[in-house]
Order: C-alpha cells, then structure tokens, then sequence
C-alpha cells in the first residue's frame, strides 16, 4: 500500500511538472508564458510585440509569438529572464520599408531635433539613426521619431555626438529587429527576421549596431534556430558579454556579415549556423574576442570571407574547428593581426572568388602563435581561384602549420616566418 501511495505520489508530482512552463537558465521556479496574439496590434511600432515583452513581470517569462508576420518600425528590446519564442518559419518579424537623408545642418551633440533634406518615410514611433563617416559604431545616434514637420525631425532622446555635413552626415531609418543591453539570461527562439531589401534604400550606409539581433554585455543569452534574410546590416551581433550561444541560426543576403562577435565578447559559442551570400564576412571577429568557439558552421557564397577578422584587435585564444568555408570572394579563413588563435578541422574549397590568387584556402597575415592543422583546403574548379592552401604573409612567425590536406591549388604552403613550422601538409 505505502508503495502504491508512494507511485501515485511521484506520478502526480510530474504531471504538475510537465504543465509549468520553461524556466530561464539559472532561475528558480516557474516563468509565466504571455501569449503575444494578446497584445497584437497592427498600429502599434512594433505590432505590440514590445507590450507583450513588457507584460512579464520581474522574473522574466516565455513571450510566444503565434505564425504570422509583425511589422516592426523599431526594436523589440529584451531584458533578463525574457525568452522571445516563435512558431518556427511561420513566425516572421518584418522590417517596415526603410528610408534615408542626408542632413540639411549640422546636428551638435545634445540636440532634439536634427534638419533633414527630406522627411519622407520617417514617421512617428518609428526608429531613426543618426551618422556621418567619423562618428560610426557605438558613436550612431540610435533614438525614436518624436514628431516630423517640414525639413525637422524630433527624436525622443538628444544627439549623443556632432554629425556633421562635411563629413557626410545622414539619418536612416535602421535598427536591430531585437536588442537587449547589459542583460542575463535571455533567449530568441523559432522565428525568422526579415529586412525586406527590396524596400530599403540601396546606399543608406550599413553599421554593426543595426543588425538584425544586436545582443550587448550579455550573459547566458542563447539565439537559437532564428533565420535572418535580408537585413541591411549585420545578421546577428553580439557585442561583449560572456557565455552566449548561437546555435543552428542562419543569415542569408544580408547587406552586412552574417554573424559578428565582438567588443570584448567571451566564452562564447557560434555553432551549427549558416551564413550565405551575405555583403561582408560569413562570420567576422571584431575586437578583443577571446576563448569563443566557432565550429560546425557553413560559411559560403559571402562576398568577403567565410570567417574574417580573426585577430584584429586583441582576438585570442580562439578555435574554428569543422567549419564548411566554400566558394567565399576572399579566404575560406582569414587570420590577421593577431596571436594564439586556431583553425583545425576546417574544409576550405574554392574561395578567392572576388580576385583569383589574391587569397588563400587559410590565409594569415601578420599573426603570432596561431595553430592551423588538420585542415583540407582545395579548389576543383576548371579555372582556380584559390591559389595557395595555406598562406602566412606580412609580419608573421612562430605559428604552427601541420598535417593540413592540400591540393588543386598552385601552392600548398607559404610561409614567411623564419620561426614558423611547417611539416606533414
């Protein structure tokens, strides 16, 4: 009897614990799941998604967004404990058509209004970004229409820097589909984002900040099977931070790299995704980014690299193991300016596509320390494009390229580095 008891006891207990919903990594207890078809709202700047977000109390929640497509005229921002989940493909986060001028005046730091030498398709709750070609990157202007007349646009946060005519200074209409700043455990899940290129402005200038999921100081964020197609800038971004994955996600034909980690990111994961035809890098290292993994990706058809960047700026100790890197305009990998950083495992086929001979299968140009073995790297095209397998070049020495599989290019292996060992390719 005390063992029937016992059995019906334990039965019911995960009966109760099969119907609570997930918890956020590192939370105790359950999480309420807000059901976004609730708060829809197809006048709202972002379908009100945002509201939904916001109706989670302070430990967070699961936010499911049911099939269906939500225009967006600014960001859905993320904090901690949030999980954002869709439907899968039938999920899809929309960019609304995109718009861009140049200033009419110079807009000093501090300023709430900027003069614009046309307003049209900036409108009222929608986002809008100020640059000009010196003040880039962390230094854009990111802020909401207040309100728009003739010429004058009035954002809801002043100027964070001077932007100036003389150097080109314009407004745009981009911004991340999703951000979150300085938060923890968090999740994007089972959605597509979409930047509908084909109703943004062709020249309206690209940046980092503006990609489509632009996660900054994060920690235990997860970005999971999230499909981005045609963004005007970046795929996904992450920015900082530590202990982020970024698992079995794509980005194709974004105007920016596919993905992009950098700013100090650590310990970090980039596996399973798919970066292809995208404007830049298929995935690009970009600062200080040290002890990430990137591995089990496919990285083909960009216009740079299938992975570039490795080492500018302080990357380290970082490994690119098992990636698919084919067909890219520039390297299969690119290291430069860096130390201590590793490609093994990596099939590297037909790139330099862009201008044949210029790159390698693995290029390294003035790199220290770094690793590259047991790579396969070769071009089977009937007009070869990618001229060496393995190339060190510039100020490079003491690196280590061994028992790399190399044919159908005119060179296997060139070195420079009179410390540099070579052997068993």
């Amino acid at each position: 009897m005390r063992l029937l008891i016992a059995t019906l006891a334990l039965a019911t207990m995960a009966l109760a614990l099969a119907d609570r919903p997930p918890v956020a990594p590192g939370d105790v207890g359950p999480r309420p799941i807000i059901d976004a078809a609730r708060y829809f709202d197809p006048h709202s700047s972002t379908s009100g998604l945002q509201k939904a977000i916001d109706a989670a109390g302070p430990a967070g929640g699961v936010v499911a967004i049911p099939p269906g497509v939500y225009p967006l005229k600014q960001s859905l921002v993320l904090r901690s404990g949030i999980t954002l989940r869709g439907s899968g493909p039938a999920t899809v986060l929309r960019k609304e058509p995109g718009a861009v001028s140049s200033l009419a005046a110079d807009c000093p730091a501090r300023a709430a209004e900027v003069q614009v030498s046309a307003t049209a398709g900036f409108a009222v709750g929608g986002a809008i970004a100020l640059r000009d070609r010196e003040q880039v990157g962390w230094y854009i202007t990111h802020a909401v229409v207040k309100s728009v007349r003739p010429g004058h646009i009035a954002l809801d946060r002043p100027a964070s820097r001077d932007y100036r005519l003389d150097r080109g200074a314009v407004a745009v209409n981009f911004f991340p589909a999703i951000t979150a700043n300085g938060q923890s455990a968090l999740a994007i899940e089972d959605l597509q984002i979409e930047g509908d290129l084909a109703h943004q402005p062709a020249k309206a200038p690209s940046d980092f900040t503006l990609a489509a999921v632009h996660l900054v100081n994060c920690t235990r964020a997860r970005v999971r099977d999230v499909l981005v197609a045609g963004w005007p800038s970046d795929g996904i971004g992450v920015q900082g931070g530590s202990d982020v994955q970024v698992i079995g996600c794509q980005a194709h034909r974004c105007r920016g790299h596919g993905f992009h980690p950098g700013t100090g990111l650590t310990g970090a994961v980039f596996t399973g995704n798919v970066a292809r035809d995208n404007e830049w890098d298929g995935l690009f290292f970009c600062a200080s980014v040290r002890q990430i993994t990137v591995s089990s990706n496919v990285f083909t058809g960009n216009a740079w690299s299938g992975i570039g960047g490795l080492g500018d700026d302080g990357d380290e100790w970082n490994t690119c193991s098992s990636n698919i890197c084919t067909d890219n305009g520039r390297a299969g990998i690119e290291f430069n300016d860096g130390r201590n950083n590793t490609a093994t495992g990596n099939v590297c086929v037909n790139n330099s596509r862009s201008a044949p001979g210029r790159w390698a299968g693995i290029d390294i140009r003035n790199c220290t320390g770094c690793l590259v073995t047991g790579n396969r790297c070769a071009d089977d095209q009937k007009q070869p494009t990618q001229h060496q397998g393995v190339r060190e070049a510039g100020q490079s020495d003491h690196n280590v390229i061994s028992s790399n599989q190399l044919h159908g290019s005119k060179q296997a292996v060139e070195k420079v580095g009179s410390h540099t060992r070579v052997g068993g390719d």
